[in-house]
């Protein structure tokens, strides 16, 4: 009796296992003149056999696919809100995940940094990514990094950007492609661009932060102390303290805003103060630059305000009325209603008139008081703003001025005395203002100048 020759079997492949039972079945007895007929030789058409030979490699790519394993994942690093979602399961904390294959990676609050055996992600806050396959991925929000050793796709959109070895960086919406290196393809319908490194797609476009640090072969971790939260050299990584993975290389890291420049590996271990910190050191030392470089450094941080006007102070304080103006003026275009605007204008006045800019800081006296038309310093700007006007010649405005201020019972004194010298008639002006201030700031002055005759 003829027996079917053995198949081949591969004891791990499904399809093969399902098969088994059909690997040793006996063929049927034919007859000799039936069997001479059938394996008589006859001709082969080729056209038949390569349609055939395409459909089993396509059904066996699509097996292929079916059944090949998905790679482990190990979680590098992840911030708070992080999550990933096992295949097949729910989606757990980052944090508490276990090496095994997954369907979905979510960053949180901060950086999430993935390993594969021949791949690395590293996802930016707020970003998602899912798999397809082994090695597919859809980028459904945000930004990723990619470093890999084996042919890798992921689809943004309705682009698909593919990299057979390298890294390269992808943002979903605009859609960015950048390689940093290797070999990366951008296929966008009939459109196919090639990426070569340093190298950007859009050519006008350019991702404003970088996660190439991240995605390096080499890194070397980092840990970090402070109070807020991190970034390095502009990715959100999550809230200090936390260990990083660094590639070796200076990088800048910042907290809660306050940023301090590291040489990894050379430094495993930085320590950044706070904004509150640094303020107290700057307000101590008597070493105006290094003051001014520490307060300087603040302007990321939540006391970027503060920091600006005693910046701005400083200067002043120091005689460098230009930089003084310099910062207030920032001050007055970032912070126009922070808690020190009224400060901050008052200082730039304060500048402007001492640099003899009296037009300007005419201006900005009445700029203030449109703007603060309640506040508790106006007298007091109305009689500065009556000396700006009338060293510029308007007599009436400054006159006008003065007469406002004095209804202010702090300001009165002041602004009677000033008015003395804008009256045609100025001995009986001096000699009001002493019967209305017998005991005033300028009496001595007004019974003076009255012995002193016309």
């Amino acid at each position: 009796m003829m027996t079917a020759p053995r198949r081949l079997k591969d004891e791990s492949n499904r399809l093969a296992a399902a098969l088994a039972d059909f690997a040793d079945a006996p063929l049927p007895r034919v007859a000799p003149a039936v069997r001479a007929r059938v394996l008589a030789p006859r001709p082969v058409p080729i056209g038949p056999l390569l349609g055939g030979v395409a459909a089993l490699v396509a059904a066996a790519a699509i097996v292929w696919s079916t059944y090949q394993p998905w790679p482990d994942t190990a979680v590098r690093f992840s911030a708070p809100g992080a999550s990933l979602t096992p295949r097949g399961a729910e989606p757990v904390a980052a944090a508490a995940f276990r090496t095994g294959s997954i369907d979905r990676a979510r960053a949180g609050r901060g950086l999430l940094v993935l390993d594969e055996a021949h791949r690395r992600l590293a996802l930016e806050a707020e970003s998602d990514v899912t798999r397809t396959a082994a090695d597919r991925f859809a980028l459904n929000e945000g930004t990723l990094a990619l470093a890999v050793r084996a042919a890798t796709v992921v689809v943004v959109g309705d682009a698909e950007v593919r990299v057979r070895e390298g890294r390269v960086e992808l943002a979903r919406a605009p859609l960015v492609v950048r390689a940093v290196d290797g070999d990366v393809e951008v296929v966008v319908g009939a459109k196919h661009i090639r990426l070569v490194a340093k190298e950007t797609w859009p050519g006008d476009a350019s991702l404003s932060r970088t996660l190439a640090g991240f995605v390096e072969g080499q890194s070397v971790p980092l840990f970090v102390e402070g109070d807020g939260e991190v970034d390095v050299d502009g990715v959100a990584v999550g809230p200090a303290p936390l260990e990083l993975p660094l590639a070796p290389g200076r990088h800048e890291v910042h907290v809660g805003g306050q940023g301090v420049v590291v040489d990894v590996p050379a430094t495993r271990r930085v320590r950044v103060p706070t904004p509150e910190a640094v303020l107290a050191q700057a307000r101590d030392t008597h070493d105006l630059d290094a003051a001014l470089a520490m307060l300087g450094g603040l302007e990321r941080t939540s006391s970027a305000e503060l920091a600006l006007y005693e910046r701005a102070r400083r200067q002043l304080e120091g005689g460098r009325l230009t930089g003084a103006l310099e910062d207030f003026t920032v001050h007055r275009a970032r912070f126009p209603t922070g808690a020190l605007a009224v400060e901050a204008t008052l200082g730039r006045v304060d500048v402007l008139t001492r640099l003899a800019r009296w037009p300007e800081a005419l201006e900005s006296a009445t700029a203030f008081l449109v703007e603060h038309p309640d506040s508790e310093r106006r007298a007091e700007v109305l009689v500065l703003r009556a000396e700006l006007a009338r060293r510029t010649g308007d007599v009436a405005r400054a006159r006008a001025d003065l007469l406002e201020a004095a209804t202010d019972a702090r300001w009165a004194d002041e602004a009677d005395w000033r008015r003395c010298f804008l009256e045609p008639g100025w001995r009986e002006a001096v000699a009001r203002y002493l019967k209305t201030h017998p005991d005033g700031r300028h009496a001595a002055e007004a019974r003076a100048a009255l012995r002193a005759g016309p």
